[in-house]
């Protein structure tokens, strides 16, 4: 009997073995590798103390910065921005001890046309970041998502545009749950379904900002389009602390990038009207970063 119980036993742990080993279906889905300590940027100072790893890129074209006054921007009508999005399944979302990212080679992608120029960008991957990188008027929205494209085709002399970002502000004034942010299921970190070209058919591509700038992580490297859409999302308190909870268990600190100088690049509006913002009251969030005070902004009016 003590044999046949300790063979039964054995076969057992075989089991466990088999199943934890090759994983079920869904323990793959919420699989995540590994946070490398290394790999998580240093936001204590707000990127200020990243000479060392962005000495090489550092030049006057930087990002983020702080967006001026709409009056004070140039108007280019000929801006032209044509996106042309997929939805998708089965996309895992990842945190990286940076942000929550999502990657698919399946997104779609843009078309972005300046100077006369039609480029034509291929999405990569999205993410988060607390509070918005960008400001206007030294304001920041709580959460800025970056959709990153990489350059499909164009002449080799456009490197200066090897990359599109385009950037969406999400505010939390009104404490609203945001739809798309929770049929993300951010908080599980498993496959998801995008329902990227739905979401993103909602904004008004006659009305974002643009600029020349560059990445805002490590290595800052300046070959960026910067595209800002100037359709404000709602946001619930509880989604932004979640987004936060979950590289804030890595950075320590708030992942944006402080702003960087304009350094007299212009600055270009789509049309007349702009970005419509009203800091209602001074609401005002003690980030850690640096000691650094930013006002949310309220809702656009």
């Amino acid at each position: 009997p003590k044999i046949l119980i300790k063979r039964k036993v054995n076969m057992f742990k075989k089991l466990l073995s088999k199943l934890f080993k090759g994983g079920s279906a869904a323990a793959m889905n919420k699989a995540q590798p590994a946070i490398d300590p290394a790999k998580v940027y240093d936001y204590s100072k707000a990127g200020a103390n990243w000479d060392s790893v962005c000495k090489i890129n550092i030049g006057q074209y930087q990002s983020p910065i702080d967006w001026p006054n709409s009056k004070d921007l140039t108007l280019n009508e000929t801006l032209k921005l044509n996106l042309a999005y997929n939805d998708m399944e089965n996309v895992q979302v990842m945190n990286n001890g940076n942000t929550l990212m999502l990657t698919s080679d399946k997104m779609g992608g843009i078309e972005f046309e300046f100077e006369g120029k039609m480029l034509k960008y291929k999405g990569v991957q999205f993410h988060f970041h607390y509070p918005s990188e960008h400001a206007f008027e030294k304001a920041k929205y709580p959460i800025e998502l970056h959709i990153v494209h990489a350059l499909e085709s164009g002449a080799p002399e456009d490197y200066q545009y090897q990359n599109a970002v385009i950037a969406v502000y999400f505010d939390d004034s009104k404490d609203t749950e945001n739809k798309f942010i929770k049929e993300l299921d951010l908080e599980e970190l498993g496959n998801t379904t995008i329902n990227l070209k739905q979401f993103m058919d909602q904004f008004d591509m006659n009305n974002f900002y643009h600029y020349k700038g560059s990445l805002t992580t490590p290595p800052c490297t300046e070959c960026v389009n910067w595209l800002s859409l100037n359709t404000v999302q709602d946001i619930s308190k509880a989604q932004v602390k979640m987004m936060r909870d979950h590289w804030e268990k890595y950075t320590k600190y708030p992942n944006a990038r402080e702003c960087c100088p304009i350094n007299g690049r212009t600055i270009y509006k789509s049309c007349q009207e702009g970005m419509k913002i009203q800091v209602k009251d001074f609401l005002l969030t003690n980030l850690t970063n640096k000691g650094l005070i930013l006002r949310h902004t309220a809702n656009q009016q």
